[in-house]
């Protein structure tokens, strides 16, 4: 068949099958002068996990313009400009282990009605059957295996540097999109060239009703995280969401990938940091709707804790202005006797010495640390303050943010 002279998109509440049928036939996007093709033969029926269509070819001339035909199903479709082409979002899945939750995540991405959309699924080393459980049900989806569990941040970075979007989303394996949620953010980082990307609200996944997390704040004085759970309106805040976000190709260019030395935790914090540095704004959507199993992959609270302690350090070490760095290490011992205080309270010194651990990590790896800095900091043009810079610096939470 010779290609159609002018190219469609096709807007329909499964238009994303059609994009996905597109990529697993071809393994590849296809673009030509910026607009993204679409060739479903007549009458060829899709079946993915259940979702069944019967399609169109999909073509337009000057000669035969239709603008009111429409697709089986009784959904419009319409033909957009070379400026109008909406932008193609990669979502990156990192799996480890997801089989519980990955079947539920891929079926809300096909429901969404954003497209086009390529998924890719970054393997760390998963045992649960998971993998083979995707390429069979979701041929069309890229799977990525590495050879051991890398943590979030070096499956991220794989996953970026193989994708082809100049929109790139993070989504957790244990995460489920409301269908309107890649169009909500894809609109509000659209609409502003500051804007380097966006996050909504997330909601519990086995609490549907209870909200997990609005604006996200880091406390500037010691890089302690706060999540609102109310009703915050539209915002910019401090950092995105990882579990489910979306950041523009060219700021990530700015700014670099992902930081692997963090492994867990405080990546998406410091990847935020840079952006923040580089004068972006991030913004908080509420109408873009996820669920959470918060934790979903990791059950070890001394695991999470432990990394958590450690990145914090470490977080504050790389991306604070040197002022703040002060101000933290001479507040850190007062914190560090409350906590053992109670520790001792409780006859519970786990905790105290998952915190001593964490100096002592960071101690043996200031270099490393120091290097990162540096070289983070020299791809920045104009690099703003950090900790003067974030947004919610004026919602002061916890004694010492109060007190200081």
């Amino acid at each position: 068949m010779s290609p159609p002279k002018q190219r469609g998109y096709l807007s329909s509440e499964k238009q994303n099958a059609a994009v996905l049928l597109y990529s697993s036939c071809s393994k590849r996007w296809e673009r030509r002068d910026n607009l993204f093709i679409i060739e479903v033969r007549e009458g060829f029926d899709l079946n993915l996990q259940g979702h069944k269509m019967s399609h169109q070819e999909i073509t337009r001339n000057n000669s035969q313009e239709k603008p009111n035909e429409r697709i089986a199903g009784g959904r419009d479709f319409d033909f957009i400009s070379e400026k109008q082409a909406m932008p193609l979002v990669s979502i990156i899945i990192v799996n480890w282990n997801g089989l519980e939750h990955i079947d539920e995540c891929l079926k809300s991405l096909l429901d969404q009605i954003y497209s086009p959309i390529e998924i890719i699924l970054v393997d760390n080393c998963s045992d649960d059957g998971s993998v083979e459980y995707v390429r069979q049900n979701y041929p069309f989806v890229k799977i990525i295996m590495n050879d051991g569990n890398l943590g979030f941040a070096a499956a991220m970075n794989r996953g970026i540097m193989n994708a082809s979007g100049e929109l790139i989303a993070s989504l957790n394996q244990n995460t489920v999109a409301e269908k309107d949620w890649l169009n909500i953010l894809v609109d509000a980082i659209s609409s502003s060239e500051d804007t380097a990307g966006a996050s909504g609200k997330v909601y519990y996944l086995d609490d549907r009703d209870t909200i997990y997390c609005t604006w996200v704040k880091i406390n500037p004085f010691n890089a302690i995280p706060y999540n609102f759970h109310g009703q915050e309106g539209t915002s910019s805040i401090d950092y995105l969401m990882g579990c489910a976000m979306v950041i523009r190709r060219d700021a990530i260019d700015k700014v670099g990938l992902i930081d692997e030395g963090y492994f867990l935790y405080y990546e998406d914090s410091d990847w935020c940091a840079r952006l923040i540095r580089a004068g972006f704004k991030l913004m908080y959507i509420p109408d873009a709707i996820v669920w959470h199993a918060v934790s979903g992959s990791v059950s070890n609270s001394c695991f999470k804790f432990s990394y958590m302690m450690r990145n914090r350090i470490r977080f504050i070490l790389k991306n604070f202005d040197i002022r703040y760095i002060l101000i933290f290490i001479m507040l850190f011992p007062i914190e560090m006797i409350i906590n053992l205080k109670n520790d001792i309270a409780r006859k519970d010194l786990r905790a105290s010495r998952i915190r001593f651990n964490a100096i002592l990590w960071n101690i043996l790896n200031i270099k490393s640390t120091y290097n990162a800095r540096r070289r983070d900091l020299s791809r920045i043009v104009n690099i703003r303050s950090y900790n003067r810079s974030l947004p919610l610096r004026d919602y002061k939470i916890g004694f010492f943010e109060k007190w200081t």
